[in-house]
């Protein structure tokens, strides 16, 4: 390997920094004198037009040398440096000459709908048509609307029929069928036939007329009407719900005013046991008539009904019978026995009858028991 002299290996040292900043970035091509002014081109398009890297662009080979004083083996790694360079800005340059010619080509191609708007507005008229015929078919199929057009000329043929005798049925025919000529002869023939009575035969015509002439206006406007007819009849419903509610209160309110004179509902403040079960009578005695209880529960009210129905109307009279027998047999039992010296005979008593004790059973057991 030659001798190196210091300042060449001072250059070659500073070759070595050059290629280190140049690993950071794009080696910068040697100045060169600037080109005279050229006049301004006419623009011809908003967009800057940009030309990629043609071989006549790149840099000539000489550009490639390595500066003068390099050792060999620092040539060699500038000139593998320049070419990997190169290599990257040729690539890049490629790949956005091909990102642009894409944008441009897809900036020139024509924007087509995904849907047809002929066929759009085809299908949106069409589907208009079919709501226009649904909702006409709603108002005129609407009880409200059959009551007041087809039960309004249903009743102009009841009053005319009930003047034309024999011929009732021949006029309920005539006025139902469809304006002629030949109609209106035979209903001129029966007119002149009732003679006072056939005014009331024309004046039946003449409702029926205008009830069909109000009904074909009616459904011309049928979209405003039956939003009208909506309203309407939820404000009904409304009103019949209020008046339901208010009805079923009412009839809650009659229910607890019977019951509070019953003394199975009122309890003797000191007898605890009686006051629970009639506290919860009464609330499960609100919430069935309210609809409230559980459908199980729903479900046992009959068996509990018919249950309180036999010990009230048969078992109870048996016990009160057995009450009355037991209390004959008490007096027999006092009458007969005989007492201690100083004792005194006293007088069977009757039991007291109070609203936890309507028979007076218990009192019984007590006079029994403890003679008291």
């Amino acid at each position: 390997m030659p001798d190196e002299s210091p300042s060449a290996a001072q250059s070659e040292q500073e070759m070595i920094n050059k290629f280190i900043e140049l690993g950071k970035s794009e080696p910068q091509q040697p100045a060169k004198p600037a080109p005279a002014p050229e006049p301004p081109k006419p623009v011809q398009t908003p967009e800057v037009q940009q030309k990629p890297v043609t071989e006549a662009a790149r840099p000539k080979d000489d550009a490639l040398e390595p500066p003068e004083g390099m050792s060999v083996a620092a040539k060699d790694s500038w000139k593998k440096f320049r070419e990997t360079t190169q290599a990257r800005i040729d690539k890049s340059n490629a790949e956005l000459e091909a990102t642009r010619k894409e944008l441009e080509a897809e900036r020139k191609r024509e924007v087509k709908p995904s849907v047809d708007l002929t066929e759009f507005e085809t299908v949106k008229k069409r589907a208009q048509e079919l709501e226009s015929k649904v909702e006409r078919y709603d108002l005129e199929n609407s009880d409200k609307f059959k009551n007041y057009f087809d039960g309004g000329i249903q009743k102009h043929v009841k009053i005319a029929k009930s003047v034309a005798g024999e011929r009732a049925g021949e006029v309920e025919k005539l006025l139902m069928t469809p304006r002629s000529a030949e109609r209106d002869e035979k209903l001129r023939e029966i007119v002149d036939e009732l003679g006072l009575d056939g005014g009331v035969i024309l004046e039946s015509l003449s409702g029926i007329n205008k009830l069909k002439l109000e009904r074909i206006e009616q459904l011309a406007n049928h979209k405003d009407n039956l939003v009208a007819l909506r309203a309407h009849e939820a404000a009904q419903a409304k009103q019949a719900d209020e008046i339901s509610q208010a009805t079923q209160k009412a009839r809650v309110e009659s229910v607890f005013s019977k019951i509070a004179t019953m003394p199975e509902f009122n309890a003797d403040p000191t007898d605890t046991e009686h006051t629970t079960f009639s506290t919860n009578a009464k609330e499960i005695i609100k919430r069935a008539l309210n609809g409230e209880l559980a459908d199980e529960d729903v479900l046992k009210l009959p068996v509990a009904a018919m249950k309180a129905q036999y010990l009230e109307g048969i078992r109870l009279p048996k016990m009160q019978a057995e009450i009355e027998a037991l209390k004959a047999r008490l007096v027999e039992y006092e009458g007969a026995t005989p007492r201690a010296a100083g004792s005194k005979y006293r007088a069977p008593q009757e039991p007291t009858l109070t609203p936890n004790d309507p028979y007076g059973v218990k009192e019984a057991h007590k006079i029994f028991f403890e003679g008291t």
